[in-house]
């Protein structure tokens, strides 16, 4: 987009608002889990062992990740962002997140589509989210955001 198509924050605001008020309902659980484990795996048992271990994730996990997967986060060329930004590390997620405002909305479609389109095929990918804490640095900016655009475009009403 060059600058005379970039979107307004308040239109920006409006298209986002309500899957990021969905979002971040997963605050409270995900600065529970942060740091700790949200996957087992399955290895078999003594009757039936089997040569490969299947991931077991918790509950909530998958419910995060299947509402992330119905937003408009969704981004299939989260590649490009990556590449764009030079991110490499999740580090680099965290300190790209930190920095992001209303209009760097590509940062938080970028990590989201990360994870969400990696893990389905890497075991390990969505329990990293949870774990380095992309996730819930994610999900706080996003809330930090549109409290301060929510305020901002009630005081100019």
């Amino acid at each position: 987009m060059d600058k005379k198509e970039q979107k307004i924050p308040s239109e920006i605001i409006a298209e986002y608002k309500n899957d990021i008020d969905l979002l971040i309902a997963y605050i409270p659980w995900l600065e529970t889990k942060s740091g700790n484990d949200v996957m087992s795996t399955y290895k078999g048992d003594s009757k039936v062992p089997i040569n490969f271990s299947i991931p077991i994730y918790d509950g909530t996990l998958m419910r995060f990740i299947k509402l992330i997967q119905t937003t408009k986060f969704m981004d299939k060329n989260y590649p490009y962002f990556y590449r764009r930004h030079n991110v490499k590390t999740s580090e680099d997620e965290i300190k790209a997140i930190k920095k992001a405002t209303i209009n760097d909305i590509e940062v938080f479609r970028g990590i989201f589509s990360k994870y969400v389109i990696m893990g389905r095929s890497h075991g390990t990918v969505w329990q990293q989210g949870v774990a380095n804490g992309v996730f819930l640095a994610l999900l706080i900016r996003l809330k930090e955001i549109i409290e301060y655009y929510d305020k901002t475009l009630l005081e100019k009403k």
